[in-house]
């Protein structure tokens, strides 16, 4: 009988216990409910908010402080993108001006996200809309302080 308490580990937001302290990227999707396993992706977060993206086979060491987190994705591909320029693969053809925010690591209530259009005017993401990584480049985001009405007279 195993005596060791599980790991919980947290995966798309979702709380999941885990029993072995190094369990596969396999492991970790079928207790987070992505079967079959085959058609997903899944992606440690890092502390630096980096994606590191595990094998099924890859065992990862659940004991190790700042490994609590994955993401997932139901896709067979990754894409690179640039935010703020700094280098991210994601698991998506398409990501949320929220996680692109959370990409740059900034205040999502302050700061406003844009995808750079090269000869051309940038675009404007705004919330709750989605950005396509599909194109045929590497695609290019920035974060600048929105408007605010800090200030301001009522």
């Amino acid at each position: 009988m195993n005596s060791m308490s599980p790991f919980v580990v947290r995966v798309d937001g979702q709380l999941v216990s885990i029993a072995n302290p190094h369990a596969t990227g396999r492991e970790i999707l079928v207790a987070a409910g992505r079967v079959p396993p085959a058609e997903y992706q899944i992606a440690q977060v890092l502390p630096n908010r980096q994606r590191e993206f595990l094998r099924l086979e890859e065992p990862v060491d659940l004991a190790t402080r700042g490994s609590e987190q994955f993401q997932t994705w139901k896709s067979d591909r990754t894409f690179r993108l640039f935010v703020d320029d700094i280098q991210f693969d994601w698991g998506s053809e398409k990501i949320s001006s929220e996680d692109l925010k959370e990409l740059a690591g900034v205040d999502p209530a302050k700061f406003d996200v844009w995808q750079e259009v090269m000869n051309g005017d940038d675009l404007p993401i705004p919330p709750g809309a989605f950005a396509s990584l599909a194109g045929r480049s590497v695609e290019r985001f920035f974060t600048a302080r929105g408007s605010t009405t800090e200030g301001a007279c009522n």
